[in-house]
């Protein structure tokens, strides 16, 4: 039968070389491949495989996966069969009209290492893939694709004690009480929703924390520095000229604060409600999230109307995404539904990802209010994977780079998430059990990040709340 092989094209720093034979056993296949890096250079190690085979040409469902132990690379070369636990996979491919293979190594000597290999087959004539594994036999497959190599990293703490407290020092002299939202200025200057404190507290790259703005007492008060008042914020966000925008939750407001630390309403009555205008003429209810692009506008999660809205430079306010009924549903516009939204980043381009919390889901907005759901299954959990196959655990803080790489405050699993542009999901950092241990990516704990920023140099930044601690996750 003849068969269209389609690339799917994952970006990173090393060259993949496969080929896929019959092995002597029949319900065996043969892998083979070519480990390189960006320079050409054969990579050796020893790597644990897991192998996944799928029913649609990107995720889908899992029709059939094995382990397979240690697998030596050795001068950039490796083999392995799978396909010898159970049945085989013979009946597997059996009325399939599509397959595809994924292929993920992580490498055993502590320092992670991801390798994933994909590939996906139609039959020419949509009929199903091959039931008899003689027609992979010989049956080359010149990937020639990049493989998704996690750079090693390690987590340290950039300020606070643990502490409760709100006192401004440096590094683990200063205290915050639950910070939420986090944003990074082009200066790497980091700025913090001290939620439980009322105040907005800035850190600069060597870890000295001032108050930016809040008197520390609730309130909705506008004015300078700590004259003004905030009621519990949530989400942060800055501009290319300096000015902070703050998701104040209590309040119904979103507030902004100059670079000298002047703090005006920018949208919100104050009184919870979902309305439309310009200035306070709009209503918000219990947003968590702010976002900024290049050009000023802004994108808020309105969690408690299950929407998302936008903000003119000028404070107009409309409803961009979302029915304000709890759902999940995909669409465009008020067709799409969300579920308790908080997180909320934007890219140079103007698309929007959104901690979709109560769905368990990162969503993806493009132009034209065109919603899609980047990964999460729906289901709680911290499975990695592509897409649906991925699952979080009331994921609440995202943030983006310029690789278009997506960051996710995992809370509930006390994990930092890492998203690719085609949607594979990797754990960047955590454990899962909760802690306070710095140390090299999973080895590391956090207790309920909530709130997630990304630097122009790749370094990550956390709010990492019920540890009243900002954290850094730097390349190791």
């Amino acid at each position: 039968m003849k068969q269209n092989i389609h690339l799917l094209l994952v970006i990173a720093v090393f060259t993949v070389l496969g080929q896929i034979t019959q092995a002597a056993v029949p319900n065996q296949i043969n892998y083979q491949g070519r480990l390189t890096d960006a320079g050409g250079n054969a990579t050796t190690g020893n790597f644990t495989m897991s192998v996944r085979l799928y029913d649609a040409p990107t995720g889908g469902n899992i029709i059939y996966q094995e382990t397979i132990g240690s697998v030596a690379v050795s001068k950039g070369v490796y083999s392995f069969q799978f396909g010898a636990s159970g049945n085989g996979i013979t009946s597997v491919l059996t009325g399939q009209d599509y397959l595809s293979l994924t292929i993920d190594g992580t490498e055993q000597s502590g320092r992670t290492k991801l390798l994933t290999v994909p590939y996906s087959m139609k039959s020419a004539d949509s009929q199903q893939v091959a039931t008899d594994l003689a027609e992979l036999k010989n049956t080359l497959i010149r990937l020639g694709i990049k493989g998704n190599y996690a750079t090693p990293v390690v987590v340290t703490t950039l300020a606070g004690s643990g502490d409760l407290g709100s006192t401004d020092a440096i590094g683990d002299a200063a205290s915050f009480n639950y910070s939420s939202g986090i944003a990074v200025d082009s200066n790497g200057n980091i700025y913090v929703a001290d939620s439980y404190n009322n105040k907005i507290r800035k850190i600069t790259g060597l870890g000295e924390v001032t108050t930016l703005a809040g008197s520390g007492i609730a309130g909705s008060a506008d004015g300078m520095g700590i004259e003004a008042t905030f009621n519990n914020p949530s989400g942060v966000a800055v501009d290319g000229n300096g000015n902070v925008y703050v998701a104040d939750s209590y309040n119904n407001k979103i507030r902004k604060i100059t670079a000298s630390g002047e703090v005006t309403t920018l949208a919100g009555s104050g009184a919870p409600g979902t309305a439309n205008g310009t200035g306070t003429a709009a209503k918000f209810n219990g947003p968590s999230g702010v976002a900024v692009d290049q050009t000023g506008t802004l994108y808020v999660a309105d969690t408690e109307n299950q929407k998302i809205r936008k903000i003119t430079a000028s404070g107009a306010v409309t409803n961009y995404v979302g029915s304000g009924t709890s759902g999940s549903t995909d669409g465009t516009g008020t067709e799409a539904s969300f579920y308790y939204p908080q997180g909320i980043a934007v890219d140079g381009t103007g698309t929007l990802y959104v901690a979709d919390t109560d769905n368990q889901k990162i969503r993806k907005i493009e132009s034209g209010g065109v919603v899609s759901t980047l990964a999460g299954s729906g289901s709680f959990g911290s499975t990695d994977g592509t897409g649906t196959l991925a699952s979080f655990n009331g994921p609440s803080g995202v943030a983006v780079d310029a690789n278009n790489n997506v960051y996710v405050a995992d809370a509930g699993s006390n994990k930092i998430r890492k998203i690719s542009p085609i949607g594979e999901v990797t754990t960047l950092a955590g454990s899962g059990v909760e802690g306070t241990m710095d140390g090299s990516g999973i080895e590391a704990n956090f207790k309920y990040p909530e709130g997630v920023a990304v630097d122009s140099n790749g370094k990550v930044y956390v709010a990492d709340g019920y540890n009243n601690k900002i954290r850094k996750i730097s390349p190791e």
